[in-house]
């Protein structure tokens, strides 16, 4: 089994380290984009100005589950049409998720990737790694790889708590996961910022430092 943050996967992805650098460079513009990466759909959510609270923003649906066509040829009046192929479908939700990011213009973009509760990863991780890969290639912003596990159990069981219907819960836990990580990214990176004399003396547990990246 692979540790997922045991070293950075990719040349293209930033630490928490260089994540850290550009947050301390822009104490007047810390806007984060979230992104909770999904087979069927892709919750974003975007971080105040001022870097303190993160809010659920959009979902995008991944076009790559749709069964869409286009338009091929005609010829005498016929119309033929095909199937997209997987990576076009793909390629046209990278674009979608972009165009929300470089709306937002971040300074950075928490990207929630899937482990399994050891820590380690394995084939939802990779495509989630292959779709970050992917974003990075058009967008401007940086990527930092967030880990997100438990996070849709946490929302989803905030939501039931809150009587949210079944309906009511599919609309909004992907923008509302996506929220969740990048609060604790944000949470993190403040934490951070505080200079370690001054920080409340929190005790850590296992469990607990499993989960940070």
């Amino acid at each position: 089994m692979r540790n997922a943050f045991a070293a950075k996967p990719r040349a293209m992805f930033i630490c928490i380290e260089e994540l850290l650098h550009i947050w301390q460079k822009n104490p007047r513009e810390r806007r984060l984009i979230g992104i909770d990466w999904g087979e069927k759909r892709i919750g974003i959510a975007v971080s105040d100005r001022s870097g303190i609270i993160a809010s659920p923003l959009t979902t995008v649906l991944f076009k790559q589950m749709k069964k869409e066509r286009r338009v091929i040829a005609s010829q005498n009046g016929q119309v033929v049409r095909a199937a997209k192929s997987k990576e076009q479908l793909f390629n046209e939700t990278v674009q979608d998720v972009a165009a929300v990011v470089e709306r937002e213009h971040p300074i950075a973009i928490s990207f929630g990737v899937p482990l399994n509760m050891n820590g380690s990863c394995g084939v939802q991780y990779d495509k989630a790694l292959a779709f970050a890969e992917a974003l990075s290639e058009v967008v401007t912003p940086a990527i930092f790889l967030a880990d997100e596990r438990l996070s849709s159990a946490a929302v989803e069981k905030a939501m039931i708590q809150a009587d949210l219907t079944r309906a009511k819960r599919a609309k909004c836990i992907d923008r509302t996961s996506a929220a969740y990580v990048l609060q604790g990214v944000v949470d993190q990176l403040n934490f951070m910022l505080v200079p370690a004399g001054r920080r409340p003396n929190l005790i850590a547990h296992d469990d607990d430092q499993a989960h940070q990246p």
